[in-house]
C-alpha cells in the first residue's frame, strides 16, 4: 500500500493487469487488510482503468476508513 491521495486510497499490486489478476490481487490485498473475507470485497467499477470503486460488505463506510487508515500509519 502506498498511501493517500486525497480521498482515495494507492495501492500498488504485482500482479499484471491481464485477465483480471491485478483486480483479483487488489481485492485479496484490501480483504486482508480490513481482516475480511475475499467474499466480502469486489470490484464494482473500473476493471480496466487504474482507479477502481470496491464494494466491501460486512463493514460501515467509517470502519473501513479506520482499518485502512490504521493500516497506513506508522
Amino acid at each position: 500500500m502506498l498511501g493517500w491521495l486525497e480521498d482515495a486510497l494507492k495501492v500498488n499490486v504485482l500482479a499484471p493487469a491481464l485477465k483480471g489478476r491485478a483486480n483479483d490481487e487488489l481485492c485479496e490485498f484490501i480483504a486482508d487488510t480490513l481482516g475480511l473475507s475475499r467474499r466480502f470485497v469486489a470490484l464494482a467499477l473500473g476493471d480496466k482503468s487504474r482507479q477502481k470503486l470496491l464494494q466491501i460488505e460486512g463493514l460501515s463506510l467509517d470502519e473501513v476508513r479506520l482499518r485502512l487508515l490504521k493500516s497506513v500509519t506508522p
